[in-house]
Order: C-alpha cells, then structure tokens, then sequence
C-alpha cells in the first residue's frame, strides 16, 4: 500500500536507471492548498522550484488515467460567503432569515449545484484532453463552543478544475450572477452574498511532440505491447500543471489503483505487478532521456 497523493517509486535493483541522473521528488504538502480567508499557499513542488534549477523535463508519477497525459487543467478556489445577523437561538423566528443561515443551507447548495450544471454544459468537449469540473470542498459556519448562537456567516469553498480559456474573474461573476438569481424572493434575499475567486493555476500543455512525451509513448508501449489510450475530459490537476508553468516539458503516467482498501478507504492500493511495470517504464524513460543526452 502506498498512502498519500503523490508518490514517486525508487527501485535501487534497476542499477541502469541510477546512472540517468534523475533527481526525485515527493511533493507532500499537496499542489492545491488555500487559506480559507487569503486565497491559495504555495506549497509542493512550488517550493522546490523556487529554491532550485528547473529540471529539463519531468514525469509525473501519480495513479490516473490508463494512458499518457500532456495536459493537465488549471484549478481556483472560490468561498461563496452569505452573511446576516447574529441572532440568540432561543429567538429563532426572530432572525434573519427566520431559522438562521443553516436552516437554509440546501438553497444555497441547491443554486451552486444549478451554476454547476450550466458551468460544464458551456465546455462540454472544449478542453481536448482536459476537462471542467465544481466541487464543494466545506462548508463553515457558527461556534462549536457557542451554539446558542445562531451564526451570521456562512461560507461555503468551492474548487474548481479550469479548461483552456477560462477566466476566473468571468467566473466568479457567473456564479454571483447564479446566485443572485436563485436566491431572489427567498428567505435568503436579503442576506449579503459576496463571491471570492483565487485563481491558482491555468490549464496547461506540453508540445506532444517534445522529447519526453516521445520517450514517454515508446516506454509505455514497450511496457504494455501496445499504445496508451486516447484521454479526452481527464479533470485531474496536480504537480504537472505547475511544472507546465514554470516552462517544464511534463508528462504524468502511473499505475492504476485498486479499489479502496474496506477498512481504510483513505488508503490508495496498487497491484504489486503494476508497481513493478511503472517503475520499469520510469526507468526506461530515464535511460532514453540519457541516451539522447550524451549522444
């Protein structure tokens, strides 16, 4: 079992691939991370590259789909925020709205699900290999330590995958525009709502015709006996994108995880075989990478 979101092998047996000079990194803290008040904290493979060369090209070693990836799409974070009164909880149908913010929680998850729906419908088959995605991540609201109160904050954060094109700031103003619509004539309309977007990456490609995507297909094939599968809509963003750009050649392939472990399912599993083909193919790309390199 191999726990985390990104993990790169290192088999010390395949004595070929030390002498490729490759340099590994685990980007632990994670590629999309935000302050859930001042936007996105950088973290990962960002804080390495600050602090070092760029490397020539570079493979991403993380599980997806059953093929090659060139591409990878952009990502923002989004905190849609409903504010109104603090109010006692004794005196409920008193506040505004009457209940309190929670008591109409599902509205507001209802016209996010509705912005949703219209944000994928507009790039259906848009983004190539990439795809669009919206996900609510959390939702906070009131004091643990004070439920006597009714709370006059309700935030909600979205993550949001990013196509070719996209334009947070045009987004964040679509989904204001959502909301303003499906709220009006509620109980929730004359509740402050406020939309902040933090752009953190944009969707990126490498050229398929760079050196790492050629000696990325040949590995593959070598390794499975055939071509790597067409990916059109993959909404999967990770260190790639960040590789992509700072100007990095990058390609992301990985062995195919298992189903869940049953009695952890934050455990990722992977068939010690597949583990041992993927090694191979890093390996091979290593030793074209260095053939190329001294020739």
């Amino acid at each position: 079992d191999i726990s985390g979101a990104h993990a790169l092998l290192r088999v010390d047996s395949l004595a070929e691939a030390k002498k490729a000079e490759l340099r590994d990194r685990i980007a632990a803290a994670g590629t999309h991370r935000t302050d859930p008040d001042a936007g996105p904290t950088a973290g990962g493979v960002a804080h390495h590259l600050d602090r070092h060369p760029l490397p020539a090209a570079a493979v991403v070693a993380e599980s997806g789909p059953p093929g090659l990836l060139t591409a990878e799409p952009g990502a923002m974070f989004v905190r849609v925020r409903l504010t109104s009164r603090f109010h006692p909880a004794l005196f409920r149908d008193a506040a505004v709205p009457p209940g309190g913010l929670l008591a109409h929680l599902g509205r507001v998850v209802a016209a996010l699900e509705a912005f949703r729906a219209a944000h994928l419908a507009s790039r259906a088959g848009r983004g190539g290999q990439v795809g669009a995605e919206v996900g609510i991540g959390a939702v906070r609201a009131g004091q643990p330590g004070k439920p006597d109160l009714l709370p006059g904050r309700l935030d909600f954060h979205l993550y949001l995958v990013t196509v070719p094109g996209d334009e947070p700031a045009e987004i964040a103003d679509a989904l204001a525009a959502t909301l303003a619509e499906r709220l009006r004539g509620t109980p929730l309309g004359d509740c402050g709502v406020s939309v902040t977007g933090w752009p953190v990456h944009p969707a990126a490609a490498t050229d398929p015709d760079a050196p790492i995507c050629h000696w990325a297909d040949a590995a593959w094939r070598a390794a499975h006996g055939h071509a790597p599968q067409p990916i059109r809509g993959w909404t999967g963003s990770t260190d790639g994108v960040v590789l992509r750009g700072r100007g990095v050649p990058t390609v992301r392939l990985g062995p195919p995880s298992l189903p869940a472990d049953p009695s952890d399912p934050r455990r990722d599993r992977y068939a010690v075989a597949e583990l041992t083909r993927f090694a191979r193919i890093y390996a091979d790309i290593a030793l074209r990478s260095r053939q190329i390199s001294t020739a």
